[in-house]
């Protein structure tokens, strides 16, 4: 996500000055986003995720879940998604790019 997200802004003409927040917003969306999937792969349901549940577990692919429990998932998910914003809100206006916000939403509040 940190990639495609610096890529994205090459041509804008803040990238320079903004760079190190567009670098960290692009990394707190992809640590999110996979924390998510862990997430979901737990506790979500297979007809909404479109992957069976629990398969990281079956397949013993080590996860989030293998060191947290559920409540310190949905926190660690809820304080991430909170740092995104609050970087999403010093590189955009919350008013003229909603879309922004909207898919920061989605990412962490996915079949939630």
């Amino acid at each position: 996500m940190e990639a495609s997200l610096v890529l994205g802004f090459l041509n804008w003409q803040g990238f320079s000055e903004k760079y190190d927040l567009i670098q960290q917003l692009g990394k707190s969306i992809g640590v999110g986003f996979q924390i998510v999937d862990d997430f979901l792969d737990e506790f979500g349901n297979q007809d909404e995720i479109g992957k069976p549940v629990g398969s990281d577990l079956k397949n013993e692919k080590i996860n989030i879940l293998s060191i947290y429990d559920e409540d310190e998932c949905k926190k660690i998910i809820n304080e991430k998604h909170a740092k995104s914003v609050a970087i999403a809100e010093k590189l955009f206006d919350i008013d003229c790019d909603k879309d922004i916000f909207k898919i920061i939403d989605y990412i962490y509040q996915r079949k939630m």
